[in-house]
């Protein structure tokens, strides 16, 4: 798709972006935090392993594909310390959904139907900004479903569900 060749709704990206980023912070907030740190780090049979990689998952694909979309050539992707800090990786969070709040704010059809810089590994140079948008979208919702799930394993089911339509209508049910 290109921006001759097509429209966006620019209004509904920056929804989905702002949905991610809320929906992240409700997960940390109501589900993470409430964890101890032996269950945070637990393994468990399901997802990445434990509740610490998913989230590792998460900041890792939002930071690079935000930094790709600004134009930077990110570094291969750092590996997630031995013992990463739950607070430090959710401060670095927040600060990734600054950018992604940011992103939203200046969103227009030209960067949407840009470039975005290669992938470290120069495997996927023509992808288009909209698309990186998207598969942060779709990676976020996958995985805080994990770790919904996750937490169930480790400490008790929380008490709230993910839902897009539940944001985009704001009607919350528990």
């Amino acid at each position: 798709m290109s921006l001759e060749a097509g429209r966006a709704n620019l209004d509904f990206a920056r929804k989905l972006i702002q949905h991610n980023c809320w929906e992240g912070a409700r997960v940390w907030r109501l589900a993470i935090a409430p964890l101890t740190d032996a269950q945070f780090n637990q393994e468990v049979r399901f997802g990445l392993g434990s509740i610490q990689r998913e989230c590792w998952h998460i900041l890792e694909n939002e930071g690079t594909c935000l930094q790709r979309i600004r134009g930077s050539l990110p570094d291969a992707a750092p590996a997630m310390p031995v013992s990463a800090d739950r607070a430090k990786m959710q401060m670095q969070w927040e600060a990734i959904h600054a950018g992604w709040t940011q992103l939203a704010s200046e969103l227009d059809a030209a960067l949407f139907f840009s470039d975005c810089a290669p992938a470290a590994d120069g495997s996927a140079d023509k992808l288009k900004v909209w698309q990186l948008i998207m598969d942060v979208i779709y990676q976020g919702s996958t995985h805080r479903s994990d770790i919904m799930r996750m937490v169930a394993e480790v400490h008790e089911p929380p008490a709230f569900d993910l839902s897009l339509m539940q944001y985009l209508t704001g009607v919350f049910r528990k």
